[in-house]
């Protein structure tokens, strides 16, 4: 190609507040006042929003931060992204944010190598606040962020001496209308898949579980431990139906390990869901509702939840005094095939 059919790429420089102040016949310092929140009169805003707009000026976020000591950056911490409750509880808090002026930055931790984000790592980020769902060691931050004065919230996951604010479901009274579901459905040796041994959700989970089974005339309940992941929920399902083939029901803590569950009982022992074996999970995700699926899962009110951790942010930036008594929502059993009609 000769150089005379080459296209000159000519680079334009951004527009600078002091270049909209020109065109607006205004100070400097009036542009900045109106970007930061400032006051000024009715006719110099639309002075200087036509010349913003003409200039296709975007005011400078890391100087916005500077000026008004705020970074507009909400940090969250998730365990795993292959489990779908996840980015469907980031995809809707991100939203909500974004309306608010806020983005998200996310730390996609694991919660078996325990590589949760450092507070060096938060501190650097200069965050306005940061969520830990089902974290590990989140309780072991929240107290080094809160102690940095960075506004700390926990979700799907509690801390037990309320360092941060937690606003979550109410999961034990989820754990016990599944226990009342498969009790009516007439389950009287139940398998348990649990999550991390030492996860506070864990042993709140199965606790309330294993208490309402009791209240309730008892059963047969065994349990197994997979760390809320898929492959080992495949193995802990295999050993559970091999070890107690009298099983006549599974409770997965999470719909990620139940869904393995529920293969594994299809392909390797011939079991069908909601007719040999009954199935039930935690959390809802959206594939549990699939036709080819149909698992019966206690849903989370994210609606609720994303509300009240978006007004807890924008209320820590106010200078509020937070309040960190924990907040918790009433979730919904969701009836499905995977689980036994009560006899």
């Amino acid at each position: 190609m000769s150089s005379n059919n080459k296209k000159t790429v000519r680079k334009m420089s951004r527009a600078t507040g002091e270049d909209v102040a020109r065109l607006a016949g205004v100070s400097k310092s009036t542009v900045s006042r109106i970007f930061n929140g400032g006051v000024v009169s009715p006719v110099a805003r639309e002075k200087i929003l036509a010349a913003a707009k003409t200039l296709h000026y975007r005011p400078n976020p890391t100087a916005r931060s500077l000026t008004i000591k705020r970074s507009f950056l909400v940090g969250v911490a998730i365990t795993q992204l292959d489990n779908q409750f996840y980015p469907d509880f980031v995809q809707l808090l991100s939203d909500k944010l974004a309306s608010q002026g806020y983005r998200i930055v996310l730390f996609v931790t694991h919660g078996e190598r325990g590589d949760d984000p450092t507070l060096e790592e938060i501190l650097n980020y200069s965050l306005d606040a940061i969520i830990f769902a089902s974290s590990r060691s989140a309780t072991t931050t929240a107290a080094a962020c809160a102690e940095a004065g960075i506004p700390t919230i926990m979700f799907n996951s509690v801390d037990p001496v309320e360092n941060c604010k937690c606003i979550s479901t109410d999961d034990i009274n989820g754990a016990e209308q599944i226990a009342a579901a498969l009790y009516e459905a007439g389950h009287r040796f139940i398998g348990v898949l649990k999550g991390l041994e030492e996860s506070v959700i864990t042993r709140r989970r199965v606790s309330a579980f294993a208490n309402k089974i009791c209240e309730l005339g008892g059963a047969k309940v065994v349990g197994e431990n997979c760390n809320f992941q898929f492959e080992s929920a495949k193995l802990a399902t295999r050993r559970l139906l091999t070890r107690f083939p009298d099983t006549d029901a599974i409770f997965a803590l999470n719909d990620h390990m139940a869904l393995a569950c529920m293969e594994v009982c299809r392909n390797e022992f011939q079991l069908t869901p909601g007719e040999d074996i009954s199935i039930i999970g935690f959390d809802d995700v959206t594939i549990s509702g699939w036709g080819t699926f149909s698992l019966a899962s206690f849903a989370h009110p994210l609606g609720q939840i994303t509300d009240e951790i978006v007004n807890y942010v924008l209320a820590s930036q106010r200078a509020e005094q937070p309040d960190t008594s924990p907040v918790y929502f009433k979730g919904e059993l969701r009836y499905r095939s995977s689980l036994k009609s009560p006899s």
